[in-house]
């Protein structure tokens, strides 16, 4: 049996809008990005309304063992529904699935938009790779 000929592929053209991946190995940036997504994957935005506009920004809390204590409203987006699925989404978690890195801060941001939502979230699946 012989190998098929090498196949020549296009080159990556990024014209689309799409954007290069950043990984890092940094564990407290690693534990920002699995907390984020645990709480963007948990969260029930309206999908009735225009919202690329919308942002709304929390300092959340989290303790050693990764419980969510508590969290100081930043910036709201402006529109009432927007912001109360992001205090619900809050409220509703009580424990992520690990414990943060020795040396993680306290009290960290997290911003709640449709741009990070997407980008960030393939980021981190790509990350875990």
């Amino acid at each position: 049996m012989v190998a098929p000929p090498a196949a020549e592929l296009p080159a990556f053209d990024f014209t689309d809008g799409a954007k290069e991946v950043q990984t890092t190995t940094d564990a407290n940036a690693l534990y920002k990005g699995l907390v984020e997504y645990a709480l963007r994957s948990r969260w029930n935005r309206p999908e009735d309304i225009p919202d690329d506009a919308f942002v709304a920004q929390v300092d959340v809390e989290i303790d050693g063992t990764g419980r969510l204590t508590g969290y100081q409203w930043l910036q709201g987006s402006g529109d009432a529904r927007w912001d109360n699925s992001v205090k619900l989404v809050l409220a509703q978690t009580k424990v992520f699935s690990r414990p943060p890195p020795k040396g993680f801060p306290q009290k960290f941001a997290v911003r709640f938009d449709v741009e990070s939502t997407r980008t960030e979230a393939i980021q981190l699946g790509m990350a875990g790779r």
